[in-house]
């Protein structure tokens, strides 16, 4: 039997979290301080699940902005803003599916082994997110999400390139030491272990948010 793409379930999921999103949008009561007055709880919280995708639609707003005159407003603003979302979990996706076993890497690659340039873009884009969340002016509980998910995507940005460098020397490690043990090479961590690991850095992150943010318990 084939294995699930993740690349595929994830485009589909996201895709129907977004929706969930802007409908909540639509219909929830704006309680949620911003630069803009008074907005939904749906918006800190898709600004945080999908960061790196708010990021790209707004440097491409603002690229189109300074080249033609015009902001992107309306219908073609969401549908960017919604094509920067599928783009971003769907290459998200294809990176855990490419990543399971040492085969399929050799044979398929992915970029940031093809690409020289595309580690140090993702550690900058954590370092980047880590910055950006510890800016957020904490009133609300929503905006303690918020943050949490910055921070989660900051570990994670700056992990997957850090791994990435230091993945070539801890494999040789390794296979000497299974050639002197005659023991078996590890596998890498699964998908599964590694979204578990992903929703426990936001669990944490989130209650250690809610105690220490004004808005969490005095």
């Amino acid at each position: 039997m084939r294995k699930l793409k993740l690349a595929v379930v994830l485009l589909a999921l996201m895709s129907g979290v977004e929706g969930i999103l802007w409908y909540g949008e639509f219909h929830s009561r704006p309680s949620v301080p911003s630069y803009l007055g008074m907005v939904s709880p749906a918006i800190p919280i898709r600004n945080g699940l999908d960061f790196p995708a708010t990021l790209a639609s707004l440097l491409i707003t603002m690229a189109w902005n300074t080249c033609s005159g015009q902001m992107i407003l309306g219908t073609p603003a969401r549908f960017l803003f919604l094509s920067c979302v599928a783009g971003s979990w769907s290459f998200i996706g294809n990176w855990f599916d490419h990543r399971v076993t040492e085969e399929e890497q050799s044979k398929l690659g992915t970029l940031i082994v093809c690409c020289p340039v595309f580690p140090p873009l993702v550690l900058a884009l954590g370092l980047f997110t880590l910055l950006a969340s510890f800016h957020l002016h904490i009133e609300s509980f929503t905006e303690t999400i918020e943050r949490a998910l910055l921070h989660t995507w900051a570990v994670f940005l700056i992990g997957v390139p850090v791994l990435g460098i230091a993945h070539p020397a801890a494999e040789d490690r390794r296979h000497d030491q299974s050639t002197k043990s005659e023991q078996r090479p590890r596998r890498p961590i699964s998908n599964f272990r590694m979204f578990m690991v992903i929703i426990g850095v936001f669990a944490v992150l989130l209650i250690l948010g809610t105690l220490t943010s004004p808005a969490g318990p005095k």
